[in-house]
């Protein structure tokens, strides 16, 4: 197994590495480009078909697993790539067509009940502190759509700097790789760890300064499959929902606390805006390169203490969750109040 996890992984960043360029050089022709405008942090013009590279690379690390492992996948984890794929591709139109929100929408929720149905679902809540929770099949599958959508369009919503999302997931992706295979779960774990590499191979391209930037096509398959495979863990009993949370914090703090703050404040908070944490410290001077060190390294903070909760004592479980969570929102408060441009355009 450790030698087809290694070919796989490094088919699948080299694919990736090599079909970014050649991605954006299409893009470029096509007039495929992320256009700067008054809630931009980028300068120029940049082609947005990364993603591309990333489903190519993930892809391709996925078919040398099953040619070197001797074996076609279960149904239920050929449907969930299916699902991912589907996703990717409305991603992708939206990138050329600029689809209506309710539709793009719709086909997100849509991507998210079928990875909830394949699978990615929990029938129980448990935070530390609190009782356990048990919502049932049906409880499970509402929230875990909920769940999977959001993880979707949080990948969206937080890629807006060079190299942010692509850390977030090389870091995520990572880490549940981790878990699966402490588990057991090679085939999950391979599929994670090849889309990890993916994304390092675009990384390459998209690290700051950019020269192409993911687009809705790669942000969405990120997206739907962080939060899908997060679920997939849980479900399986290989880690507590608070700990899945734990490996991805930064990323789903930002876009849950910008959300609720816009909401508070009577916003249209469905409207394109920029007013993310990340953005606001852009507006403070940081560059680029500065706050996706500072949102990878925490990101990867974050996913040790995920990756450890299981063996902490209740008192260690508390302490660590709710720590997490209050060290979060004192970061983001800090960030708010020290800009002096908090109306959002």
């Amino acid at each position: 197994m450790f030698l087809t996890a290694v070919i796989s992984a490094t088919l699948g960043f080299i694919a990736s590495l090599a079909v970014v360029p050649m991605a954006a050089s299409v893009a470029r022709k096509r007039k495929l480009l992320d256009i700067p405008n008054e809630r931009s942090s980028h300068q120029v013009p940049t082609p947005k078909a990364g993603g591309g590279g990333i489903l190519f690379g993930a892809f391709t690390g996925c078919a040398a697993g099953v040619l070197l492992g001797g074996g076609w996948p279960e149904v239920s984890v050929l449907a969930m790539l299916g699902i991912f794929l589907f996703g990717s591709a409305v991603g992708f139109l939206d990138d050329v067509f600029d689809l209506p929100t309710g539709l793009r929408m719709g086909l997100y929720l849509a991507c998210a009940t079928g990875s909830a149905l394949a699978g990615a679902h929990v029938t129980s809540i448990a935070l530390p502190g609190l009782p356990v929770v048990s919502i049932g099949f049906g409880g499970g599958l509402v929230s875990s759509c909920l769940f999977i959508a959001w993880y979707t369009n949080l990948f969206n919503f937080m890629d807006g700097i060079d190299g942010i999302a692509g850390g977030a997931a090389v870091v995520v992706l990572g880490a549940l790789c981790a878990v699966f295979f402490r588990g057991g779960e090679t085939t999950w774990a391979l599929i994670a760890l090849v889309s990890a590499a993916a994304c390092l191979g675009f990384l390459v391209h998209n690290y700051p300064p950019a020269t192409v930037f993911m687009g809705d096509g790669g942000a969405v398959f990120l997206g739907l499959e962080a939060g899908a495979l997060s679920l997939v863990a849980v479900g399986k009993g290989l880690i507590a929902v608070p700990a899945v949370m734990l490996l991805m914090l930064p990323f789903v703090f930002d876009a849950t606390f910008t959300l609720i703050r816009r909401m508070m404040r009577r916003e249209r908070f469905w409207a394109a805006h920029r007013s993310h944490v990340y953005q606001q410290m852009c507006d403070l001077g940081l560059t680029h390169r500065a706050i996706t060190i500072i949102y990878t390294a925490a990101a990867a903070g974050f996913a040790a203490l995920g990756l450890a909760y299981g063996s902490l004592p209740a008192w260690g479980k508390a302490l660590t969750w709710w720590g997490a969570l209050t060290a979060s929102l004192i970061a983001c408060l800090f960030v708010v109040f020290k800009n002096p441009r908090q109306v959002s355009p």
